[in-house]
């Protein structure tokens, strides 16, 4: 009987504090009635000696409270009561327990607000279904009541205040979140899209928006949708955070005006797409690329660049997917992933993009094809490609050209015996790519000077020399521009010579290692016999 007696007597005890937190509910936190339990009152504010933000209240335990009453008007709970006992104690170290607080006792509470939360108001809205809670740091609290799908709750911090950044901590951890920003609670309900579901969590459905939702949730638009009822809770931050700048519109004044036209038209349909052209540099054009379009894809990129799909998965792994074995992984054989949300570079050479201004024709032996850009792409025949020779010239509407040329193997035999001899002579490095890439760079300048047979139409000067490995052998290939000669330069053939003293350096070895042998093979020839006579003749007697 005695223990039913005790047992009721705490749940007595229980629902007069809950009682008494109700009728707390509609005493304001400043200038609380004289009677009231417990009266909080916001005594100073400002920043201290080092800069930091603080709020000191005067807590004052009236008839009838306690310190658990207290923490429940303050911080919505009654977990805070030792902290509430500390700060007593300060002020009346008298005090014993924290269950006998006396009446008039003055508590003074120094807090971090960026990191506190005591409660100054509470509020019931019927017609919306929501409760809500605000904090005397500025922050709202908004809870949707009947819900168990959509957003739970949501946490609104100021960007009024003199800080830059809130510390919010629960049972699901401690977050932080940017003056402005929000802690948002979210179950997935169904039926709803990738695109729809950010925009009502960010305000946009921006590419930043996009990629930080993927981050924080672990829900990708290629595995959409996510199984319903599944709970994640979101920070997000300002909404200007999330805005998307897009590129300016790509200047095209060094190009020809009639190549200018057809290259702008294909830019402004990518752009359509979400590709974006920020630079080009004569041959190459570089996009950036945004997706908030759901139906544009690997292949449709693949499709727009290059005029044909088959290069999806290059595409693909440009934008940070992971390729494997012909295939996305994560994703079913075949399949073409969603780009959703996503923001990448990519640099397109203006040959690659096979759009045909017109059906190619043949002129002198070889193919030659228009393309919408403006570009020029003529090929020589396969059969001629395995001899030295010309094997394509690229002609780019900005004047510039892309030569590849098949140089004779016994060319390029002697030049990386060259270049052996005479990085042995300086000591060469160990590192056999350093040496590869240095010899081909050697031989590929030595054969654009020796060569007669490259085209070099007008003044141009080479801006991209390499040695490249192709199916059939090695091939040299040239990029040139128009040169403009100012008065007093070099000519163009000398140009290399002084931007690579090595280059220089070996030719000239070469001459005198040429001109020694010639001079000692003249000495060692043998003597014949009118030149012994010749010689016995001027021979000075010795007498």
């Amino acid at each position: 009987m005695g223990g039913v007696l005790h047992y009721s007597t705490r749940r007595l005890l229980r629902l007069a504090v809950a009682l008494a937190a109700v009728v707390a509910l509609f005493i304001p936190l400043h200038g609380a009635h004289a009677q009231a339990p417990v009266q909080v009152v916001l005594a100073d504010e400002g920043l201290d000696a080092a800069g930091r933000w603080f709020q000191r209240f005067r807590i004052t335990i009236g008839p009838g409270g306690s310190l658990t009453l207290a923490s429940e008007m303050l911080f919505g709970d009654q977990l805070h009561a030792d902290e509430l006992f500390t700060a007593a104690k300060q002020a009346n170290p008298a005090l014993v327990m924290p269950s006998n607080i006396p009446v008039g006792q003055e508590i003074v509470l120094t807090v971090d607000p960026r990191s506190t939360y005591l409660i100054r108001e509470r509020s019931v809205d019927q017609t919306r279904q929501t409760r809500r809670l605000v904090y005397t740091n500025g922050a709202q609290r908004t809870i949707y009541l009947g819900t168990r799908t959509g957003v739970l709750q949501e946490i609104v911090f100021p960007n009024d205040r003199p800080a830059r950044e809130f510390v919010y901590a629960d049972d699901q951890g401690q977050f932080a979140v940017a003056s402005g920003g929000r802690v948002v609670d979210y179950v997935y309900a169904g039926g709803e899209l990738f695109g729809e579901v950010v925009g009502q969590l960010f305000g946009d459905a921006s590419v930043l928006a996009m990629q930080n939702f993927i981050v924080q949730t672990g829900w990708d638009p290629n595995r959409w949708p996510p199984p319903q009822n599944e709970r994640r809770r979101l920070v997000v931050g300002p909404a200007e955070q999330y805005r998307d700048e897009r590129p300016a519109p790509l200047s095209l004044q060094d190009v020809p005006p009639q190549s200018r036209a057809a290259l702008q038209q294909q830019l402004a349909e990518r752009a359509r797409l979400g590709l974006y052209a920020t630079a080009f540099d004569g041959t190459r054009v570089t996009y950036r690329a945004l997706i908030t379009d759901p139906a544009v894809t690997a292949k449709r990129v693949a499709a727009a660049l290059y005029g044909d799909e088959a290069r999806w998965l290059q595409v693909a792994k440009v934008t940070g997917l992971e390729v494997e074995e012909e295939r996305v992984k994560g994703l079913p054989p075949g399949t073409d992933p969603i780009l959703l949300g996503r923001s990448f570079a990519l640099v397109v050479d203006l040959a690659e993009e096979r759009f045909p201004a017109g059906p190619p024709r043949q002129e002198g032996g070889r193919r030659i094809t228009a393309l919408r850009n403006g570009t020029v792409v003529e090929d020589y025949p396969i059969e001629r490609q395995a001899k030295a020779g010309l094997a394509r010239i690229v002609r780019y509407p900005s004047g510039y050209k892309r030569i590849v040329y098949r140089p004779d193997p016994l060319w390029l035999f002697a030049l990386d015996f060259m270049h052996f001899q005479g990085a042995f002579l300086r000591g060469a490095t160990r590192d056999e790519s350093v040496r590869d890439r240095q010899g081909r760079g050697f031989t590929a300048q030595v054969l654009w000077l020796l060569l007669r047979d490259l085209p070099r139409e007008g003044d141009v000067e080479p801006l991209e020399l390499t040695i490249s490995d192709a199916e059939r052998g090695k091939v040299l290939d040239v990029v040139t521009r128009p040169r403009a000669v100012a008065e007093g330069e070099p000519p163009a053939w000398l140009a290399p010579l002084q931007e690579q003293p090595a280059l220089a350096a070996a030719g000239a070895t070469l001459a005198v290692a040429l001109l020694l042998a010639i001079v000692f093979g003249l000495l060692r020839r043998p003597i014949g016999a009118g030149t012994r006579i010749a010689l016995a003749r001027r021979r000075p007697s010795r007498r």
